[in-house]
């Protein structure tokens, strides 16, 4: 098996675990707004999985409780849709070269910004991201897994990690 197929494998399970069983960041919320209560919130794919009918039922709250336009949230959902699947076109990209180096440019792109959202000041609109992101709860009481490291979370780096595996195996090809 030659290097550009186990960077793609490495970089999908890095971005599946980051995604679906890792946070990506946890904000402590001081009122409650859309569906988020005054506690701990956890920023990952579950919480957008879970709240993603909410989301779809009420796009002009969700709009304005955010303080972005409507077709921005419309976006922001293609973009978060395309990061949830983006680790199974990781995987995809064993077979395609097209493939990994897609499958990788979302979870890269994600996974700075959480990165870089703690260092500088980000427009406001990329708020939208952490709120369709963000749940309360944690299911079975530990998912999804929070380890705090700095301003963002374990799930961010290693989502990070896995865009740019999947993209250096995605260039340097099956």
């Amino acid at each position: 098996m030659g290097t550009g197929k186990v960077l793609c494998i490495i970089g999908a399970i890095l971005t599946l675990i980051s995604t679906f069983l890792l946070s990506l960041f946890s904000i402590d919320i001081t009122s409650a707004g859309v569906w988020l209560e005054a506690e701990t919130a956890y920023g990952s794919g579950l919480g957008f999985f879970l709240h993603i009918g909410d989301i779809f039922g009420d796009i002009d709250g969700v709009a304005t409780e955010v303080g972005v336009e409507s077709f921005l949230i419309y976006i922001f959902i293609v973009l978060l849709i395309f990061w949830a699947i983006s680790g199974i076109l990781q995987l995809i990209g064993v077979k395609s070269k097209a493939a990994g180096i897609i499958g990788s440019i979302m979870p890269l792109f994600l996974g700075v910004i959480i990165i870089l959202a703690t260092f500088i000041t980000l427009p406001d609109f990329f708020g939208g991201f952490t709120v369709l992101l963000s749940d309360n709860t944690q299911l079975l009481g530990f998912l999804p897994y929070d380890l705090p490291l700095g301003g963002f979370s374990l799930g961010a780096y290693t989502l990070t990690a896995g865009g740019i595996l999947g993209l250096i195996g995605g260039i340097k090809g099956p």
